[in-house]
């Protein structure tokens, strides 16, 4: 691409975060427009339609939180600490993508989109790996059903976006609140 397509390119992409972080996915390709301060051609020309629009933000999206979540479970710290970062991280996501989750969990996502959201596990296959780790290390039961308390843990992120706390509390903060219930009753 030419340089001056990337810039446009590049617009679009922040008029389209702007838009989707304040309108849902009820922001137009207008409203797109609008805060790119590019023509409609120019979005239609580099992405095709809506749907090409939100494909584009949500794989940026959640590449983001991927990678994130990555860095945060391969960190050179204590595996509780890992725990922390990877749900201090998700919640913090939820802030800038929550438009996402609300989306996918009102099933408006275009089918295909949809589809790959809802079977990727990089959040959940990280979280189950730490918590062995702290089973392995002593620190959690061994009798503890794993994959359910990893399923628990995920749900912060769900119950984070509905949750009048985020006014009172930072991530970090209800991350520890919320894990220190977890290990009252995990704790080896």
């Amino acid at each position: 691409m030419r340089a001056d397509a990337i810039a446009y390119y590049e617009k679009v992409l922040i008029g389209a975060r702007s838009a989707f972080a304040d309108l849902g996915l009820d922001a137009e390709l207008k409203d797109i427009s609008e805060r790119a301060g590019v023509g409609m051609g120019t979005i239609y020309r580099h992405f095709g339609n809506k749907d090409g629009v939100i494909a584009h933000v949500i794989q940026e999206a959640r590449e983001d939180i991927n990678n994130s979540v990555a860095a945060a479970k391969e960190a050179d710290v204590p595996p509780l600490d890992r725990l922390r970062n990877c749900l201090t991280l998700s919640l913090d996501s939820v802030e800038r993508y929550g438009w996402v989750i609300e989306a996918l969990l009102g099933r408006r996502l275009p089918r295909d989109i949809q589809a790959e959201i809802e079977n990727d596990r990089t959040l959940g296959e990280a979280v189950l790996s730490i918590l062995e780790e702290l089973v392995a290390d002593g620190t959690l039961r061994k009798d503890l059903d794993l994959p359910l308390a990893a399923l628990l843990i995920q749900s912060v992120v769900l119950a984070w976006i509905f949750d009048r706390s985020r006014e009172e509390h930072d991530a970090a903060e209800a991350v520890d609140r919320i894990l220190d219930i977890f290990l009252n009753g995990a704790r080896a």
